[in-house]
């Protein structure tokens, strides 16, 4: 695994870290509406509830792709940018794309880490849009 690999995970965390904070706030703000719903399948019972996590998540990442080229907090600390394959800039499309790629591969995260790792480091949103992550240092 090399440096751009870590800050890669390591600008993960700290998106995700930043999105559980607000995401919890939420919920215990919003805790009155906390009803459980459930239904009957297969002869088992089902519950599930709200949860604003995937809302925070879609909000997070589409609103730094509009208004900072994509680059969230994470991306920041760690100086790491995405780009495509030639190493060229991403329009706003592709980074939208990318994002709600993104929120998919978080809902299937045990499938996504494992891809991530067995497949040199590359996600499922990198394989659809053809992009890559780079170190800032790298950006002529």
């Amino acid at each position: 695994m090399n440096n751009t690999q870590k800050r890669r995970i390591g600008a993960f965390i700290i998106d995700a870290i930043v999105i559980g904070f607000f995401a919890t706030f939420a919920e215990n703000i919003f805790s009155l509406f906390d009803e459980k719903f459930s239904f009957d399948a297969l002869g088992l019972t089902f519950y599930y509830k709200f949860s604003f996590s995937i809302l925070f998540y879609v909000f997070y990442f589409v609103l730094f792709d509009l208004i900072n080229n994509g680059v969230t907090l994470g991306k920041m600390i760690f100086k790491i940018k995405v780009v495509f394959l030639d190493e060229t800039e991403l329009p706003k499309v592709t980074r939208l794309k990318r994002s709600l790629l993104k929120v998919v591969g978080i809902v299937i995260l045990p499938i996504a880490v494992l891809l991530f790792f067995l497949n040199n480091f590359f996600t499922i949103h990198d394989h659809f849009c053809q992009t890559i992550t780079i170190s800032k240092s790298r950006i002529n």
